[in-house]
């Protein structure tokens, strides 16, 4: 089964980038589909800093018309024909826009082009949450209801507008969304359905697995406040590149640029900490880094960079990135956990990471 994602010319790469690399981990008959697009060197940078960016991403540009649903089914059927995609394909469009109805998604009559908001989680969910997890949610719930349903007006008499806690639950009222993610629950009557439509069992079990995992890594860190718990950190492989995941947290990214990763990793196994006017000592584990980062690159290039990164002249672009990177993680990680994974100066002027690397995997280096 094919599930085509498009994004919508408002939505930044990154974050569409960061959506799809989160569900391409899920590996079943389900798969997913798309335009690759290489990131805008510093989008995230200037997205997250630029209020005007911000505010036109968010702006209501809904008709007063209450079928505006249209434009999106719209996109949806132009993308099909660009691509001769089969009317049997699912569709999703992923957009900024915002919808008359104030509804996070719907779909069109014919079960097959679906369009997701994917703005404003913050304002449901609270800052912490990574928005790469509602998200992913949501376009899991719609490829449920596409399996199980032929026809728009079928899934209104099966799914009331009541919120059980259900996977399926519309959410009339968003503010429901936060039950509704913490529960991962399929109602009896659900599955009764899904029983009774004979749905590919690989296809049900490759969603169940992403409603576990994103119901596991939210409920993991909105207990963190009381339970103190820290998640493991893991360097992983993504396409080309190499980023961090929060394994507890349901396995997001710490989104971090490509130097702020080489700079973490090298504190990471720097275990003792570095002092910067002396970091040409530390020149083994500044190698395997570029190395594990650069592994494409001839070796001229990567001994180069460790010349320079070993250079005094550096220090100053160094502490920079260690300033960028703790706001990073001052976002992701709950206030009262956070100081384990910064990069914190101690006596003598050393930079650490406090975290106990019994919590850090860098196999991946």
């Amino acid at each position: 089964m094919n599930v085509h994602l498009v994004r919508s010319n408002e939505l930044p790469v990154f974050k569409f980038n960061n959506i799809v690399e989160y569900l391409n981990e899920f590996k079943g008959e389900i798969k997913f589909c798309y335009k690759q697009e290489d990131e805008i060197e510093n989008e995230q940078e200037k997205y997250e800093n630029d209020p005007f960016l911000i505010k036109h991403t968010l702006d209501d540009f809904s008709p007063v018309d209450e079928n505006d649903f249209v434009r999106f089914f719209d996109k949806c059927n132009e993308y099909r024909q660009l691509n001769n995609i089969s009317k049997d394909e699912l569709v999703i469009l992923l957009t900024n826009h915002k919808n008359t109805s104030n509804f996070f998604g719907y779909v069109s009559r014919d079960m097959k082009n679906v369009f997701i908001q994917v703005s404003e989680w913050k304002n449901i969910l609270g800052d912490g949450l990574d928005e790469t997890l509602p998200i992913v949610y949501e376009i899991a719930a719609w490829i449920l209801r596409s399996l199980l349903f032929r026809q728009i007006g079928e899934m209104k008499i099966y799914i009331p507008a009541k919120t059980f806690g259900c996977v399926m639950d519309m959410c009339v009222d968003k503010n429901d969304f936060s039950f509704k993610i913490r529960t991962g629950d399929i109602r009896p009557e659900v599955m009764e359905l899904i029983s009774k439509r004979n749905i590919n069992p690989a296809y049900t079990n490759q969603l169940i697995s992403i409603f576990e995992k994103i119901r596991n890594g939210v409920l993991f860190r909105q207990r963190v406040p009381i339970t103190n718990q820290l998640t493991r950190l893991k360097l992983v492989e993504v396409g080309k590149k190499l980023k961090f995941r929060l394994v507890d947290f349901g396995d997001v990214m710490l989104n971090m640029q490509p130097l702020e990763n080489i700079i973490y990793s090298i504190f990471l196994l720097e275990e003792e900490g570095i002092r910067l006017q002396f970091i040409e000592k530390h020149i083994q584990s500044i190698d395997r880094v570029f190395r594990g980062f650069y592994i494409s690159k001839p070796d001229e290039y990567i001994v180069n960079q460790v010349e320079k990164y070993c250079s005094k002249d550096y220090n100053s672009l160094i502490t920079q990135n260690i300033t960028r990177i703790n706001e990073k993680i001052q976002l992701a990680i709950p206030v009262n956990i956070c100081d384990q994974y910064k990069i914190t100066k101690g006596k003598g002027d050393k930079f650490r990471i406090l975290l106990d690397r019994n919590y850090v995997d860098l196999k991946a280096l």
